[in-house]
């Protein structure tokens, strides 16, 4: 297929194609330039779903995209993206204190390192076994996994903002628990299986799988050390921490500990900590825990 790009992307195109691999979130350019490499469309809107994006949607440049020859389905796949990016972030930014006590959560705090791994990862394969997929009543188990992430959530009544849903990447989960985000990481890395062989027995998988790593895929995603948001003091927080998984057009809560009644000091930060772990066969065995 013969793509011809308007003026304005090949001049960016020509800017961002050799810088793009160390950016962290995809833009507009990046689509076109992976569109016109020969990534299909269903591949190119997978990675605009599990990757952190950053798209001018305006009506001039969506018009501008398809002028170049860009999928609509593609072109829908970055609007919805960009619409939950940033409402996650406005609700984090908007109703976070500027200043104040903190609340610092500790994961993994007695975790040390191992092989080449600096920090301790969650790791999946992107297939779906039945297990996972009745637990998350998807219609088709031909779905991949394409992100994982990792969720700080608040869920007292009076703290959870209007239309919610619209503002937490899990507004379609419908089995989530209605909340107020207070983090959000996900973004994670892909990798052949078959490249990844030695790692496979830490990994969410099922038996008999072995024989078809030609076909999946790994996603890994590295654990943060900490997790820190500014939250108001002196009254109750009942917060949520969940393993989240990305499939389709849709963020699920799989696994996740609650600890109810936090309240902060005037403290400039009050801690607490809690254990992530991988699973041994699929996302559902993974562990999300509040330690004291």
């Amino acid at each position: 297929m013969e793509v011809r790009l308007p003026a304005g992307l090949m001049v960016a195109l020509l800017a961002f194609s050799v810088a793009w691999s160390a950016q962290e979130s995809l833009t507009q350019e990046d689509v076109v330039r992976l569109f016109v490499q020969g990534m299909d469309k269903d591949a190119l809107i997978a990675k605009i779903e599990s990757s952190p994006g950053d798209y001018d949607v305006s009506e001039d440049m969506l018009d501008e995209l398809r002028i170049a020859g860009i999928p609509d389905e593609v072109l829908q796949a970055m609007v919805r993206r960009q619409a939950e990016l940033r409402a996650a972030s406005e609700e984090v930014a908007a109703d976070e204190p500027s200043a104040g006590p903190r609340l610092v959560l500790r994961l993994n705090p007695n975790w040390k390192p191992s092989g080449d791994e600096s920090l301790p990862v969650l790791r999946v394969l992107d297939s779906i076994d039945p297990e996972t997929a009745e637990q998350l009543e998807l219609r088709s188990q031909d779905l991949r996994i394409t992100d994982i992430g990792i969720a700080l959530m608040c869920k007292t009544a009076d703290h959870v903002p209007d239309h919610w849903r619209s503002k937490s990447p899990l507004g379609r989960d419908f089995r989530a628990p209605r909340h107020r985000l207070l983090a959000f990481v996900s973004g994670a890395e892909s990798s052949p299986a078959s490249k990844l062989r030695n790692t496979l027995g830490k990994i969410m998988m099922a038996p008999g799988m072995r024989d078809s790593l030609a076909d999946l895929n790994v996603l890994t995603l590295e654990i943060p050390q900490d997790l820190g948001v500014p939250l108001e003091p002196g009254v109750a927080h009942d917060l949520v921490l969940g393993i989240t998984l990305r499939v389709g057009d849709r963020t699920y809560l799989v696994m996740a500990d609650e600890r109810e009644g936090v309240v902060l000091t005037d403290q400039e930060e009050t801690t607490l900590a809690a254990v992530l772990r991988g699973g041994n066969k699929n996302p559902l065995k993974a562990q999300v825990k509040f330690i004291d």
